[in-house]
């Protein structure tokens, strides 16, 4: 049943990234996909009660913020 239901997710979320792509740039797209990091961690303690230590939470902090850093990059005017 979980497999069956991560499968429909995963589906959902390609079906969704399509649309959005078809919408606007990959460039604005992008960074928005590091979310998948936060939701594995809500599935993780919500399923297994799984927490990262700290060595894992640096390493989500760097992406998030590589992330972040990339969708504020995409909407600044090109030079």
């Amino acid at each position: 049943g979980l497999i069956a239901l991560a499968a429909i997710g995963f589906i959902g979320a390609n079906v969704l990234i399509i649309a959005a792509l078809r919408r606007t740039s990959v460039g604005q797209i992008e960074p928005l996909r590091y979310t998948s990091v936060l939701w594995s961690l809500m599935f993780d303690a919500a399923l297994w009660g799984f927490v990262p230590d700290a060595a894992g939470w640096a390493g989500i902090a760097l992406i998030l913020t590589a992330g972040l850093l990339q969708f504020r990059a995409s909407k600044e005017p090109p030079r």
